[in-house]
């Protein structure tokens, strides 16, 4: 009967530690896999989970595909961490204007001071190499977002400068303050620096991350 109970404790452990293990090893696959492969519900479980992002109140916009973004961010972790410990710097009003490179060009930051302005006289533009992080640092903007479908090609693609511009009509207005970021991927049409209500003075960083 001893031998019995014996074997029943020892088969209990040796089940509870394999579904343990099994566990852990979902959980791993679900993390570190291929994120083109991830579900909705997985990639939602790792952006929620704001690992990378790490210990700040700082928030990310709306308007972010975050499958696109779990991609590029474990295709190049490194330089996607660098650009986050720098938006969690405690001044970053004391940020001189100008680029600051992070990574040489792999990440660098390109610091801007401007009056917002009319959207009628912004066109929108769009990259192909860089993805963007975009922080107002003070004032209020709003950033407008405009589909490819809608799109009309005004200035061509300019290499040295990774940019070329639009005409589009506008699909969503994003206000853009002082603790939340927008990530916006090449080839996403996008139109920064419009007034709010009226043209205030605005300072802002635009983290740009190599794809």
């Amino acid at each position: 009967m001893k031998k019995n109970i014996l074997f029943l404790i020892l088969t209990y452990f040796v089940l509870g530690f394999s579904n343990c293990e099994l566990s852990a090893q979902v959980t791993t696959s679900n993390n570190t896999g291929n994120p083109k492969n991830w579900t909705d519900k997985q990639v939602s479980t790792w952006f929620n989970q704001k690992e990378w992002l790490g210990k700040t109140e700082l928030r990310v916009g709306p308007f972010l595909n975050k499958k696109e973004f779990a991609i590029q961010y474990f295709k190049h972790k490194d330089w996607w961490d660098k650009a986050f410990d720098f938006l969690k710097l405690e001044d970053l009003s004391a940020i001189s204007v100008g680029v600051h490179e992070l990574d040489s060009q792999n990440v660098f930051v390109k610091v801007t001071e401007y009056y917002t302005k009319n959207p009628e006289k912004i066109l929108f533009e769009a990259h192909r190499n860089y993805s963007d992080i975009q922080y107002v640092i003070s004032g209020a903007e709003n950033i407008q977002m405009a589909k490819s479908e809608s799109a009309t090609l005004k200035v061509s693609y300019n290499t040295a400068k990774d940019i070329e511009f639009y005409q589009a009509k506008v699909n969503q207005n994003l206000l853009a303050k002082p603790g939340t970021c927008f990530i916006i991927f090449p080839n996403e049409l996008h139109r920064p620096s419009i007034m709010v209500a009226d043209s205030v003075w605005v300072k802002k960083i635009v983290i740009k991350v190599r794809n």
